[in-house]
C-alpha cells in the first residue's frame, strides 16, 4: 500500500500542534514522547530531501554537512545533535503543496480546538498550580523541565498545559488570529459581535501568560486586519526590514550597558544581544559558532547563550552566511509578496512571526518553526502559490 507523504505529514503536523498545547501534561505522564516528533520530522524531511532530483539540493546538503563537521569539531556531538534537531520542524514543512498549506491554515475547527485548549490551560493554571510546572526529568543524561517555572516583575509566567509561557502565548495568538479571521470572512453581523468576547478572552489569557510582546502584537494585528491586503503586504516588508536592522545593529555594534534579572525587551537589546556576540571569539565572530553554540543546547554545555532573537540566533550559528540568508529572504519577500494570491490570514500570521522573531529565538519555540517553514517555501516558490 502506497502512502501519500503529504497527507501523513499534514496529519502529523496537526497532531504535533495539539501535542504542544498539552505538552506539559503529556510529558509529565509520558516523558519520552518529547523525542517522538523530532524523529518523525526528521524521517519525513530525509525522505523529501533524498527523493527526486538531488542536483537542485546539492549545495544545500553540502552546506549542512560542512557546518555539521565544523560544529562537531568545536562543540561536541551531544550539543550539536540537540542544537540541530530544533530545525527539523522548519525543514519538515517543506514537504507540502499549496493545497495542504491552504487546508492547514483554513481548518478553523482545528484552530478553535487549539484556542479553547490553551485558554482553558491558562485559566486552570491561574487558579491551580499543577505538579508538572517546574518539575525536572532526567532523560539520556539531559535534565529538562517539564514545564518552565519562572516569573517577570513579580508575576508568574503562566504556561497553561504547555511547556512554557511563550509556547502557550504562541499557540493562542496563531489560533486566535486564524479563528477570528474566519468569523470576519463570513460577514455575519451576529458572528462579528460574538468575536468581541473571544477577542477579550484571548487578550486576557495573553496577559496572564505575561508575554507582553505577543499580547501587544495581537492587539496591533487585530486592528491592522481591518486595513486592505495591500497595507498588510507593505507593513510586512517594512516591519521585517526594521526588525532585522535593529537586531543586527545592537548585536554587532551595541555596547553591553547593563544586566538585570528581568528579561525585558530593553534588556535584550542593550545586554543579551551584544553580550551574545561577545561570546564569539576570533574567527567564530565571522563564521559563527555552529550548531549547539546558542539556545537550549548552550545551557546544556554550561555556556548559557540565550540570544532571544531569531536573527541573532542565526548569526550565532552561521555567522556572515546568515546575513546572506536574511538578505536573500527579504529580497524574495519584496519581489514576490505582491504577486502572491494570499489572504489576510497568511499575512497576519507572517506579521506575528516577525514580531516573535524580534524578541525570541523562534526556532526553539516548538510552535512557530512549522509556520516558518511554510512561509519560507511560499516566498521561495511563489509560482506554486
Amino acid at each position: 500500500m502506497k502512502f501519500d507523504l503529504e497527507i501523513l505529514g499534514n496529519n502529523a503536523l496537526k497532531i504535533y500542534i495539539l501535542y504542544c498545547s498539552l505538552g506539559g501534561l503529556i510529558t509529565y505522564i509520558f516523558p519520552f514522547l518529547r523525542f517522538i516528533f523530532p524523529l518523525i520530522f526528521l524521517m519525513f524531511f530525509l525522505k523529501f530531501l533524498f527523493n527526486g532530483n538531488l542536483d537542485k539540493k546539492f549545495l544545500f546538503i553540502l552546506f549542512i554537512i560542512i557546518y555539521l563537521l565544523y560544529s562537531l569539531l568545536f562543540n561536541g556531538l551531544q550539543y550539536v545533535v540537540y542544537g540541530l534537531y530544533v530545525f527539523y520542524a522548519i525543514l519538515f514543512s517543506f514537504i507540502f503543496r499549496k493545497d495542504y498549506y491552504i487546508r492547514f491554515f483554513n481548518d478553523y475547527k482545528f484552530w478553535l480546538t487549539i484556542l479553547i485548549t490553551n485558554c482553558i490551560g491558562i485559566l486552570y493554571v491561574n487558579f491551580e498550580r499543577p505538579a508538572w510546572i517546574g518539575m525536572e526529568q532526567d532523560l539520556f543524561g539531559i535534565t529538562k523541565q517539564v514545564s518552565r517555572e519562572w516569573g517577570t516583575l513579580g508575576m508568574f509566567r503562566n504556561p497553561g498545559f504547555t511547556n512554557g509561557s511563550v509556547t502557550v502565548a504562541s499557540l493562542i495568538i496563531i489560533s486566535g488570529l486564524l479563528y477570528l479571521e474566519s468569523i470576519f470572512n463570513k460577514k455575519n453581523l451576529m458572528l462579528v459581535f460574538l468575536s468581541i468576547p473571544i477577542y477579550c478572552l484571548i487578550t486576557y489569557c495573553l496577559y496572564l501568560s505575561t508575554t507582553k510582546t505577543i499580547m501587544y502584537s495581537f492587539i496591533f494585528l487585530s486592528i491592522l486586519r481591518f486595513f486592505p491586503v495591500l497595507i498588510l503586504k507593505i507593513t510586512s516588508i517594512l516591519l521585517l526590514l526594521v526588525s532585522v536592522l535593529i537586531s543586527l545593529y545592537y548585536f554587532l555594534f551595541g555596547k553591553i550597558l547593563y544586566s538585570d534579572t528581568e528579561n525585558s525587551l530593553l534588556i535584550r537589546m542593550e545586554y543579551t544581544w551584544p553580550w551574545s556576540f561577545s561570546q564569539l571569539e576570533g574567527y567564530k565572530s565571522i563564521w559563527g559558532g555552529g550548531f549547539g553554540v546558542v539556545g537550549s543546547s548552550s545551557y546544556l554545555s554550561g555556556t548559557g547563550i540565550p540570544a532571544d532573537n531569531f536573527f541573532v540566533y542565526l548569526y550565532m550559528i552561521f555567522g556572515i552566511f546568515s546575513l546572506f540568508f536574511i538578505l536573500f529572504f527579504w529580497i524574495k519577500v519584496c519581489k514576490n509578496i505582491f504577486k502572491l494570491n494570499v489572504d489576510k490570514s497568511f499575512l497576519l500570521i507572517f506579521l506575528a512571526l516577525i514580531f516573535f522573531a524580534f524578541t525570541n529565538n523562534l526556532v526553539e519555540s516548538i510552535v512557530f518553526p512549522v509556520i516558518v517553514g511554510i512561509i519560507i517555501k511560499v516566498f521561495y516558490y511563489p509560482s506554486k502559490f
